[in-house]
């Protein structure tokens, strides 16, 4: 299964896409400029060899050509990004990792998009792919440390709920350890 990260030349996008190919999966790198990819992929071979059969390069639309799709562009081009390569995600998974925040001072504040969610608002630009939400709550350091576990996951609890983490710990002891919000 390859793995198209449309944007995967920032901080998020990169660090996925080392993260992926680290533990085996086929990954390509997009950007709006194929030379921009170029250089984040060989930026990337460079500190992690290992990962050069892994990992190769294009624009947005040779990404968009893999099996499962990821957007990892900023939050508020992410569904322009998945309508202008609507035509290559038709009927495929595509993750949306995007959050829409602002940061003010030392902290970040949500905005509310369109839909309400970005995973939404993409959902509404590609109608017939399955959108779904993740990677939005991982530090883009923290995922490019490939010699270390991702240490931290943040479950934010439902309203009225709460928090499934101790019945998903019992299923599986390797979760990380768990904030709660």
């Amino acid at each position: 299964m390859r793995i198209g990260i449309l944007g995967g030349t920032g901080p998020a996008g990169s660090a996925l896409a080392a993260r992926l190919a680290s533990i085996g999966y086929p990954v390509v790198i997009g950007s709006r400029s194929k030379y921009r990819a170029m250089e984040a992929r060989d930026g990337m071979v460079g500190k992690w060899p290992d990962l050069e059969p892994l990992v190769s390069y294009g624009d947005n639309a040779g990404a968009a050509e893999c099996d499962v799709v990821v957007i990892a562009t900023p939050w508020d081009s992410a569904a322009t990004t998945a309508q202008e390569n609507a035509a290559a995600l038709d009927g495929k998974v595509v993750v949306s990792m995007a959050n829409a925040l602002v940061r003010v001072g030392h902290e970040f504040q949500p905005l509310v998009p369109p839909r309400g969610s970005v995973a939404a608002h993409v959902q509404a630009a590609v109608p017939h792919c399955r959108v779904v939400a993740a990677f939005h709550h991982l530090p883009a350091t923290e995922l490019g440390h490939l010699g270390e576990p991702i240490r931290r996951l943040d479950l934010w609890r439902r309203p009225g709920g709460g928090s499934d983490h101790q019945r998903h710990r019992r299923q599986d002891p390797r979760l990380p350890p768990a904030r709660c919000r």
